[in-house]
């Protein structure tokens, strides 16, 4: 039988970080708290489960699926592939706040407006990342691992185009 292996990437994008996972059924990964870094992940393919090391809750993780493990930072993090995978994990690398969500499949307008547009300033930073297919922003096709910062009061037409989009907001 094979050991299960697991190829591995990180791409710093300046303000945040990806770390690109393609792995086999049955591999492992363990990471202590100074080194997962991970707090949003999106499954492009295969199932596992993720979990704080030596605690009872976890994460049974699917393809198509965005997950918020904010709350698992400061904690030791065990992942196990029950089938082959492709994870992406949108990384923290300057303990910032981050607020984040897919685009939905009848979202066909990025609203700016709804964050920026109140009577106390608002500082926050925000960002489009393409973690499947081939959707496009404004006519302009995304890949995957392709990302922009998204700026008020610029309009955004999104279409998905089964794609996977992610928003994320930077609030310090």
């Amino acid at each position: 039988m094979k050991t299960p292996t697991c190829k591995r990437r990180f791409r710093n994008c300046g303000d945040f970080g990806l770390c690109i996972n393609i792995g086999d059924k049955g591999y492992v990964l363990a990471e202590d708290f100074d080194t997962f870094q991970s707090i949003f992940l999106y499954g492009i393919k295969g199932v596992g489960r993720i979990g704080k090391m030596f605690k009872t809750d976890h994460i049974d993780m699917s393809e198509g699926n965005f997950y918020d493990i904010r709350d698992y930072e400061g904690d030791d993090v065990i992942f196990k592939s029950s089938e082959d995978f492709y994870l992406i994990g949108f990384n923290n690398i300057h303990k910032d706040n981050w607020e984040a969500r897919l685009i939905e499949p009848d979202e066909t307008k990025l609203d700016l407006k709804s964050i920026y547009d109140k009577p106390d300033p608002v500082y926050s930073r925000c960002f489009l990342i393409c973690f499947d297919g081939k959707p496009k922003v404004n006519g302009k096709e995304l890949k995957r691992f392709d990302y922009s910062e998204v700026k008020y009061p610029k309009d955004y037409n999104i279409e998905l185009n089964g794609g996977a989009l992610g928003f994320f907001m930077k609030t310090s």
